[in-house]
């Protein structure tokens, strides 16, 4: 699942605070039971055709990019809870 986190460095500097985009279940979507990255430009699709390939990569990409989409109608709507982290990403 993709959230936010939050992260203080105590230093009370201009960059202290920082939120950045979390990811879970190190950083996978899990579909059909095979882990997808969140990265979009991580995503491989393959086959034994070049279209086979293709098929897959567009599926896999199109499953990612819903999550993102959602992402971003949450922290749009500020309907996300920011979680606390103790490091940064």
């Amino acid at each position: 699942m993709i959230s936010c986190a939050h992260y203080d460095d105590r230093k009370e500097k201009w960059q202290s605070h920082e939120v950045f985009v979390d990811t879970d279940e190190e950083s996978c979507i899990y579909v059909g039971g095979n882990a997808l990255p969140y990265d979009l430009s991580d995503i491989i699709g393959y086959g034994a055709t070049k279209e086979e390939a293709f098929e897959e990569f567009k599926e896999n990409f199109n499953t990612v990019f819903e999550q993102w989409k959602e992402f971003a109608e949450k922290i749009n709507s500020s309907d996300i809870e920011i979680k606390e982290s103790e490091c940064v990403y």
